[in-house]
C-alpha cells in the first residue's frame, strides 16, 4: 500500500525556457542541456526510494505533454530497473502542474496526493545536486511528528517541503522566485502555531556562481560547463 509520495517538480527541456539565469553564462542551448542532466541526475539518483514499497514518486512537469515526459526520461528509468532486475519498483506516474503561479502548483501537487489517501508527501525541484536519499528519508521521518519539513536553500528559497495533511495557506502570498520565500513560509508556520523540521541548508544550481556544485559532481560535464 502506497504510504509515502515524492513529487518532483520539473519542466520540459526546451532552449530559452529552462534555467534561463545560466542563459547569459551557457547560452540557451548549454541551459538546457544543464537542466536534463540536473533532472536526470536527480531521478536516477533518488530511485532506489522505490525499493521500498510504501514509495512511490510522482514527477509533475511544466511544458511539454506526458508523451515527450516519458520519451526523456522512462529511458532512465528502465537503466535504473535494468540493474536491480531482483526488484520491483512502483511505477513513476507523471502529472501536469496546474496552477498560475508556483505556490497553486505546489498545493494542488499536495491535494492530490491526499486526496489519494497518501500519508507523507515531499516535493523537491531538480536544481540541488547535494540533495540525496538520506535526506529524503530523514524527511519523511520527521513528518512522523512536525507539520512540516523544510530544506532550506542559501538563496532565500527552499529545495523541499514535506506535508503529511493539507496546509493551503503555507503557499499565499509568497514572492515566489525572490529570497524571501523562506522567511515569508516561515512567519507563516509560526503564525499557525505549526511545529516545522529544518534539513541541512543547501544551494539550489541558478546562477553561474552556483556552477561549481554541479561540477563537483563529476558526471561527465563537457567544456561548456568547466
Amino acid at each position: 500500500m502506497i504510504k509515502k509520495r515524492l513529487i518532483i517538480f520539473t519542466r520540459y527541456p526546451v532552449p530559452g525556457k529552462t534555467k534561463t539565469r545560466l542563459i547569459p553564462a551557457l547560452g540557451e542551448q548549454g541551459a538546457v542541456d544543464l537542466h536534463s542532466r540536473m533532472a536526470e541526475y536527480t531521478l536516477l539518483n533518488l530511485l532506489t526510494l522505490c525499493l521500498d514499497q510504501s514509495l512511490e514518486i510522482g514527477i509533475y512537469y511544466s511544458g511539454g505533454d506526458r508523451a515527450l515526459m516519458q520519451n526523456w526520461l522512462n529511458p532512465i528509468i528502465s537503466s535504473f530497473c535494468e540493474h536491480h532486475s531482483h526488484s520491483r519498483i512502483n511505477p513513476i506516474s507523471y502529472h501536469a502542474q496546474i496552477g498560475e503561479d508556483l505556490g497553486k502548483r505546489i498545493q494542488r501537487a499536495f491535494e492530490d496526493g491526499f486526496n489519494h489517501k497518501i500519508e507523507k508527501m515531499i516535493i523537491i525541484g531538480t536544481d540541488c545536486p547535494d540533495l540525496n536519499q538520506n535526506l529524503i528519508e530523514e524527511a519523511f521521518w520527521a513528518l512522523n511528528s512536525q507539520d512540516v519539513v523544510l530544506g532550506p536553500a542559501n538563496d532565500g528559497g527552499y529545495y523541499l517541503i514535506g506535508l503529511s495533511q493539507s496546509f493551503p495557506m503555507l503557499f499565499n502570498h509568497i514572492d515566489w522566485g525572490s529570497d524571501r520565500v523562506l522567511a515569508q513560509t516561515k512567519k507563516i508556520i509560526e503564525q499557525e502555531k505549526l511545529s516545522v523540521y529544518d534539513l541541512p541548508v543547501l544551494t539550489d544550481v541558478d546562477r553561474p556562481d552556483d556552477l561549481y556544485i554541479w561540477q563537483s559532481k563529476k558526471v561527465g560535464l563537457n567544456s561548456k560547463f568547466n
